[in-house]
């Protein structure tokens, strides 16, 4: 599922119409979604005034950097993040 925003609202209203139709997709296939779990990222230019209604009135807010089966992921998708978490693990 990918989305063709024009506007910083298409943007949302396509993450949001898109994180329906997973939940749906879930629901229909017996499965249960957490979206207390939902992270969401932009790559690029980060923008902090954008936000994404999800389920229930959850909204989500960008973050500059997620952390996905231990890989941290900043914005910019570069390793530096990555870098430092391990030279604070060594300490």
């Amino acid at each position: 599922m990918g989305c063709r925003a024009l506007t910083k609202r298409e943007l949302c209203d396509s993450i949001t119409n898109v994180s329906k139709t997973m939940i749906s997709w879930c629901n229909a296939s017996y499965m249960k979604a957490n979206p207390d779990k939902y992270q969401l990222i932009m790559f690029g230019n980060f923008d902090d005034t954008v936000s994404i209604e999800v389920e229930n009135g959850l909204i989500l807010k960008p973050l500059k950097r997620v952390k996905v089966l231990d890989v941290h992921i900043d914005h910019l998708l570069n390793f530096r993040t990555k870098r430092l978490n391990q030279t604070k693990s060594l300490n």
